[in-house]
């Protein structure tokens, strides 16, 4: 995918024209963000170069982020309908809670971390049929996965939706040192 970006320049008449004085251009198969091996990060936030029109100077810079969205794609399972859980004789179901993880510092043992893709695959390899996690947003209007109503590590009970998204990951970087 390309993205291909034109800077018009309003004129002062008050006509509709506008002049195009620069481009700037993206292509962002070439922007990925890679975190390891056939890794990459779904949120991207980039600065290109804008160049003049006809001597394609550099006369700015343009920062633009967007959210990549992908389905998750796992073993095939069948399918289960809402009407096969209402029948008395249906088995009883396994549902992976924060997906099947567990943040616990004090746990020497290795951990999947909760509410992550990896949670959310490995309850569908031990037979979950759900996987449940929290989508709230931020005061940016970001969504975010977390469960709890408060943050509560940060020394001030806070709620996730009460901060902005670049607090909440200040917070969760603090956490981590």
């Amino acid at each position: 995918m390309t993205l291909v970006f034109k800077i018009l320049l309003s004129t002062t008449s008050g006509q509709s024209e506008s002049i195009h004085i620069g481009s700037a251009l993206a292509f962002l198969d070439a922007l990925k963000d890679n975190v390891g091996p056939k890794r990459e990060s779904f949120i991207r936030e980039y600065t290109i170069p804008i160049l003049e029109k006809h001597s394609l100077e550099l006369i700015g810079s343009l920062t633009f982020n967007f959210l990549l969205v992908k389905p998750i794609q796992y073993a095939k399972k069948p399918k289960l309908l809402i009407k096969d859980l209402l029948k008395s004789e249906s088995a009883a179901l396994v549902i992976g809670h924060r997906c099947f993880g567990a943040n616990n510092p004090a746990t020497k043992r290795l951990q999947v971390g909760e509410n992550t893709l990896l949670g959310s695959h490995a309850a569908i390899l031990l037979g979950a049929s759900f996987t449940e996690f929290d989508v709230q947003l931020t005061t940016n209007h970001v969504p975010i996965i977390y469960h709890d109503n408060i943050v509560a590590d940060t020394g001030v009970d806070v709620s996730p939706w009460a901060l902005s998204l670049d607090q909440f990951k200040f917070i969760s970087e603090e956490q981590a040192l």
